[in-house]
Parts: C-alpha cells; sequence; structure tokens
C-alpha cells in the first residue's frame, strides 16, 4: 500500500465513521496472503465501522469499494482507541469465498448444507425436495416424497 493509497483509506475510513481525519492512523501494513491493515481509531469509531461492515452497508462499500474489504475485527485496545484489523484474502480459499459470498448476495444462490449433498448422485437432496415441492406439488404428493 503506497502513500496515496494509505491516506486514502484513512480518509474513507474517517469520513465513513464520522470523525476528523486526524483521529484514524495507519498503525502497520503487512503483507501475507493478503494486505492485512491496522488501524487505529476511537472506540466509537471502531464500533461504527464494525456495525457497518457487519451490516453490509452500502455506503460503506461504496466508500471503500476498491480495497477489497475482507473482514473488519476488533484489535487489542491501546491508548483509548480500538485497533482495527483490516484483510484481503487472495488466497484460493479467499477468493472462493468471495465467489460464493457474491453468488449468494448477488445473484439470489441458496447456499446448501455440505450434509444434505449425495455425493454418488451429485446432488443436494435438501434443495431437489425444495424445488420438486414448490414446482410440482401433485407429483411428490403423488410420490409419497414430499415429507
Amino acid at each position: 500500500m503506497n502513500d496515496k493509497e494509505r491516506l486514502r483509506l484513512v480518509s474513507m475510513v474517517a469520513a465513513y465513521v464520522g470523525v476528523p481525519y486526524g483521529q484514524i492512523s495507519v498503525m502497520s501494513i503487512r503483507p501475507a496472503n493478503s494486505s492485512r491493515v491496522q488501524i487505529q481509531m476511537p472506540s466509537d469509531a471502531a464500533k461504527r465501522l464494525i456495525k457497518g461492515f457487519e451490516s453490509r452497508d452500502p455506503l460503506l462499500q461504496a466508500f471503500l469499494d476498491d480495497i477489497g474489504l475482507i473482514n473488519v475485527e476488533r484489535g487489542p485496545s491501546d491508548h483509548g482507541g480500538s485497533r482495527m484489523r483490516q484483510h484481503s484474502d487472495t488466497s484460493e480459499k479467499g477468493l472462493e469465498s468471495l465467489i460464493v459470498r457474491s453468488l449468494i448476495e448477488q445473484a439470489g444462490y441458496a447456499a446448501g448444507d455440505p450434509r444434505d449433498f449425495d455425493r454418488d448422485h451429485a446432488v443436494d437432496l435438501a434443495k431437489l425436495l425444495a424445488f420438486l415441492i414448490a414446482t410440482q406439488p401433485k407429483t411428490v404428493e403423488a410420490l409419497g416424497i414430499g415429507g
């Protein structure tokens, strides 16, 4: 993360949480599979940032759209503020999580339970039954499979 990107991140976070720019500082940036950025800010501001992230606030997403924010966590409290850890997971598992979340939230897919997946027939039995009940109720009743 270069100085310009750091300045932009801090100014966007400050604007979103409603505190002066000077009350937010980047404490560290560590490259891993992704960049982990620790930001220190007042506790109330940290709570607003966490709440906005957890509720998927469109305003926060608009502020940080090009950063690829994956997670926001409360860090250890120092000097009366809260340290926030942010990172983008660019590992295969992280990419898979992004794709699955996008399919569920934006494309209307429904997440399944791995326990419902029949590997021998490559089908999610619970989802198949729900689909049949919703689209072919007479056939389900005739077959006696509607539980």
